[in-house]
């Protein structure tokens, strides 16, 4: 981007005062012995400027400045373009310390170091300071002439892309990222992202992303540790390839290629929390070893794709993922047949837990995780009746524990069931339905709750007894069934000159009803009054006996007397006439019919009787005793 003005003077003043102050310095050097930087750079260059001389230049529109006491090389929001060669060129160790966002685009390499003489390089910076590099050859190449060194990431994000070359090139130094550093190294070209025939070390919550267009994502000469850091690579070729021994310890690795995503020439060790995915399989020469964390298991996928990964398992069977402890398997013939690898922490996965049981992991058969106290497996239903049907209750009981009990309340329709008959109820059958854990469950039930309709009676054969012939009472026959409720009885023949007394009962009122009439008698016990046969035989002649009714009460009443008779009509009975005559008393014939009072009804507070016991047993229970109403006549 052009400067305006302002900047543009802003920057001559800046580099008026440098050259100044350069100038003493140079003159103050010129008078000193020469001296080697030993612990430091011997030679600093940017875009073709000597640092060393010229501590702080301008890089766009932030600087590069360079403080010897510490060795350290400042980018502050700098972008460096170098057209035909270098971005930063340096001889020995040195600190680069990034502050802001800095950028530098290279024909050739973007950092190019060498001569570092087992020291340091380290590059570092404030908090969220970045460094990006575009280089048409290596992006970040330093070499040691003698002795081995070390390439420090610390902290910062470096990201690489290479267009001719490998993104970064180590040679006899070895590479540690940590500090919770992110690096990005890319190339398009046949050459590695990252090349070191020394160690690389990342660590400390760093992450370092690889790729190799035409060839490794990673050629690592020595050792390859990652240590709670992660680390992905992806190539044409071997994503990850170290000739030492690889360590992964609770970190996560994923690798791609068509071919090795996975190598080493020694052993690969996966301990403690770590992940581990290689698509392209992994190989190591000596084995792959296995540590789960303490009390844990460690999987081990593998097949030709993440879809067909299976469990793994030996050839004879020794070795079966999950682990729950170290286990080394053979890379030749069996890990390395895989194209698709994956080393993972154990998670437990299977049948859900249950009311009564904790999960059981289908793979390692462990159990796992906490009850599920929501999770039952219900058995039948138990329908519960209530009020004769109409309410009914469901219960599930589950299968695991029976303690645990589903309820609820059922809908309940009703129905007419088998129709009533005189002498047995009818039924209602009740049907419940209830819908339960996505299924409909019913029961019926029947009931008897429909009275039955009882007989509807008459009177069949009955005729009065005479002089000359016995009488009978009459059977009581049910007009709808057929059935004979209740068989009659033979009646005496008479005297000369006598009739039947017949007895009825009324249950609703109380009340006991007298008459010789047939008919009238055959009325009453159609309307539901008992029978309860001949009460007396009385002469058609004598005393008249008078009856009277109450048409308040519904009540009857007989007495011999004229004079009781008018009271009650004064009363506002009703005179209904003789009902019958008493026999004389005197009569050889003649029986005392009793009266009893019952003073604590309302109606049918008289009972008349020929039984000298039915009298007692009435007086006993708290009726009054009359004496003889009348007299009646001893049948033949």
């Amino acid at each position: 981007m052009p400067q305006r003005p302002a900047e543009k003077e802003r920057v001559r003043r800046m580099k008026r005062r440098f050259l100044a102050l350069v100038a003493s310095t140079v003159a103050l050097v010129a008078m000193l012995p020469a001296v080697a930087h030993a612990d430091g750079v011997t030679e600093l260059r940017i875009l073709g400027q000597d640092l060393l001389q010229t501590p702080i230049i301008s890089c766009g529109s932030g600087t590069a400045s360079y403080e010897a006491a510490t060795n350290t090389l400042t980018l502050e929001n700098a972008t460096i373009d170098a057209d035909g060669g270098n971005g930063i060129r340096f001889t020995g160790s040195l600190t680069i310390h990034l502050v802001g966002e800095n950028k530098i685009e290279a024909d050739q390499r973007g950092i190019y170091g060498n001569g570092v003489e087992g020291e340091t390089v380290l590059l570092t910076g404030d908090a969220g300071a970045s460094l990006t590099i575009v280089s048409g050859d290596e992006g970040v190449q330093v070499d040691d002439s003698t002795s081995p060194s070390e390439l420090e990431i610390s902290g910062v994000t470096l990201d690489v892309t290479s267009g001719a070359r490998s993104a970064l090139v180590l040679e006899g130094l070895s590479l540690e990222v940590t500090g919770g550093a992110e690096a990005s190294l890319v190339t398009s070209s046949q050459s590695s992202a990252l090349r070191t025939d020394a160690d690389v070390a990342i660590a400390d919550g760093s992450s370092v992303a690889l790729e190799g267009a035409g060839s490794y994502g990673a050629l690592v000469g020595g050792e390859l540790a990652v240590e709670g850091a992660s680390l992905t690579a992806k190539s044409s070729s071997t994503a990850l390839w170290a000739k030492g021994n690889i360590t992964i310890e609770d970190a996560t690795v994923s690798a791609s290629s068509s071919g090795n995503a996975l190598r080493t020439d020694k052993t690969l060790a996966v301990s403690g929390d770590s992940a581990v995915t290689a698509q392209g399989g992994v190989f190591g020469e000596t084995g792959v070893t296995v540590s789960p964390l303490a009390g844990e298991r460690v999987d081990v996928w593998a097949g030709a794709s993440e879809d067909e990964a299976a469990h793994y398992a030996s050839s004879d069977g020794t070795l079966r993922s999950p682990f729950s402890s170290d286990a080394t398997l053979n890379s030749y013939g069996g890990l390395s047949a895989n194209s698709y690898v994956r080393i993972v922490r154990h998670e437990h996965s299977g049948a859900p837990a249950t009311c009564t049981q904790r999960a059981v992991c289908e793979y390692c058969g462990d159990t796992y995780g906490t009850l599920d106290l929501s999770n039952h497996v219900w058995g039948d239903p138990v329908f519960r009746w209530y009020e004769g049907g109409k309410v009914c209750a469901v219960a599930f009981p589950c299968e695991m524990d029976p303690s645990h009990v589903s309820l609820m309340d059922a809908s309940v329709s009703s129905a007419a069931g088998k129709a009533p008959t005189c002498t047995e109820a009818g039924t209602t059958v009740y049907t419940a339905t209830v819908s339960f854990g996505g299924s409909d469950y019913s029961a019926t039930t029947e009931t008897a709750d429909v009275a039955a309709l009882g007989h509807k009676t008459e009177l069949v054969g009955a005729r009065d007894a005479t002089a000359l012939a016995e009488g009978y009472t009459g059977d009581l026959v049910c007009t709808v069934c057929g059935t004979t409720v209740k068989t009659g009885e033979t009646i005496a023949r008479l005297p000369m000159g006598t009739e039947v007394m017949y007895r009825l009962y009324n249950p609703n009122s109380g009340e006991h009803f007298y008459t010789s009439s047939l008919v009238e008698r055959e009325v009453l016990v159609t309307v539901g009054w008992r029978d309860e046969g001949v009460g007396w035989v009385a002469p058609t002649e004598g005393d008249p006996v008078y009856r009277l009714y109450n048409p308040n009460a519904g009540d009857h009443h007989y007495t011999m007397s004229a004079h009781e008779r008018d009271v009650l009509v004064e009363a506002g009975w009703t005179d209904e006439g003789v009902g019958w005559y008493s026999a004389n008393e005197k009569d050889v014939t003649a029986l005392p019919v009793y009266r009893q009072y019952n003073p604590n009804a309302a109606t049918g507070t008289h009972n008349y009787t020929l039984s000298k016991d039915e009298n007692d047993m009435l007086v006993d229970a708290g009726w009054n005793a009359e004496g003889i109403a009348w007299y009646a006549v001893e049948p033949l």
